[in-house]
């Protein structure tokens, strides 16, 4: 990010996850738009500080706040982020008023010249709300997968109520979501806009046909926190079904979380320890190579927004299966691009899995309408981003 230019759009974007380091996977979709941005608007980000990271050493642009003892600091940046964090270790709920009173007093500081404050989920928007009191700037505040869903508790509410109300403008990455939201809270129908996220080119370059054709064992790939919601337990047991009699395909799993051991340990008990590799925490390039060499995308998550794993697998070139769920059904239609299953057992994944198994040419017709959607639909952050400016643009001349 260089200095801003006459007339340029000044943008603060503002994220509980966002990647500190060049090999962090923590809100890496947040870094992708904020570099598409940045070809378009000034934009500083600001995010949340960690128990690990030289946040001296942070490229030009980008800010972490301090919210506690650098040791304490385990709000955000984990996997599954602060919901997760909260879930695991109630503990965890004392940090909160300083994280808030913290963020609250950055955005304040470096809202002072900005015509913009881009809020990424719920308490971003919260927190920026309560700035608004003090600083004229517009608010939009783009809504993930966590923040809505039919069943909130009341504080995830409360955030997201309170974000609604101050915000300008509300961004939904998906129509479900928008959906579901104005079913919520009418009151705020006229706020809300989709604008779906984009995928980073490197993931469309090409598919490595070759190293799938040396192998003996199909491979599948789950990409995603290690956390209840992710239900990863579920594609283990699908995976046992499916290789009963023999091994016919292998499973990656990319992602940190508290399930972990747990998961290890079903494999042990399951007989999968050959067939199932745990890769930890994956870097973008590899991700790239891992998923263009895999047959499948495989999740049985039970809740998403518009999985950005699950288009990036799709620009790939990856058959996907996944669960029967809203955020899932909208990438990939009515088993169109895609399989989709019911979650009311491991069986109905492993009967998905067999029948394209026994069927190759079915597999690859999968795949390539999965890449073709991608492109049809213009999924990139260059886009993403020029519909954000346009957004941009529209909410401040409103405010004029």
């Amino acid at each position: 990010m260089t200095g801003s230019e006459p007339g340029q759009l000044k943008i603060l974007l503002i994220s509980t996850s966002f990647p500190l380091t060049p090999s962090s996977t923590s809100g890496m979709f947040v870094k992708y738009l904020y570099d598409a941005l940045s070809e378009r608007c000034y934009v500083q980000a600001l995010t949340p500080d960690d128990n690990r990271t030289d946040t001296s050493a942070l490229e030009r642009g980008i800010s972490a706040f301090r919210y506690a003892p650098k040791k304490w600091q385990k709000l955000a940046h984990l996997p599954g982020g602060i919901p997760a964090q909260l879930q695991t270790n109630r503990l965890a709920f004392l940090l909160v008023p300083f994280f808030l009173l913290s963020f609250f007093f950055h955005v304040f500081v470096m809202s002072r010249k900005v015509d913009v404050v881009h809020a990424n989920w719920a308490i971003s928007g919260f927190v920026a709300g309560l700035v608004k009191y003090f600083r004229p700037f517009v608010l939009l505040t783009t809504l993930r997968g966590e923040d809505v869903k039919e069943n909130l508790g009341l504080l995830n509410r409360f955030f997201l109520k309170q974000a609604l109300r101050h915000s300008d403008s509300v961004v939904l990455v998906s129509q479900d979501m928008s959906d579901l939201l104005s079913r919520i809270f009418p009151q705020f129908r006229h706020k809300l806009y989709v604008i779906h996220n984009g995928v980073s080119s490197a993931f469309q370059a090409g598919v490595y046909k070759p190293q799938r054709e040396k192998r003996r064992l199909k491979r599948a790939v789950f990409v995603g926190s290690l956390i209840e919601r992710k239900n990863v337990q579920l594609l283990l047991h699908a995976l046992s079904v499916v290789n009963r009699d023999e091994s016919r395909c292998e499973l990656f799993i990319a992602g940190e979380g508290a399930q972990q051991p747990d998961l290890k340990t079903l494999c042990d008990q399951l007989k999968l320890s050959s067939e199932v590799t745990f890769l930890g925490a994956v870097g973008h390039d590899d991700l790239t190579e891992l998923l263009s060499g895999a047959e499948f995308y495989v999740s049985a998550s039970m809740h998403e927004g518009r999985p950005n794993s699950v288009i990036e697998a799709m620009a790939a070139g990856c058959c996907i299966v996944i669960s029967d769920i809203s955020g899932h059904r909208e990438l990939v239609g009515d088993n169109e691009r895609g399989r989709l299953f019911d979650l009311s057992s491991a069986q109905c994944l492993a009967t998905e899995l067999t029948q394209l198994l026994n069927d190759p040419a079915l597999i690859n017709e999968y795949a390539g309408q999965a890449k073709q959607y991608v492109i049809d639909e213009r999924l990139t952050w260059s886009s993403c981003a020029e519909h954000y400016c346009t957004l941009y643009k529209h909410i401040t001349a409103r405010r004029l």
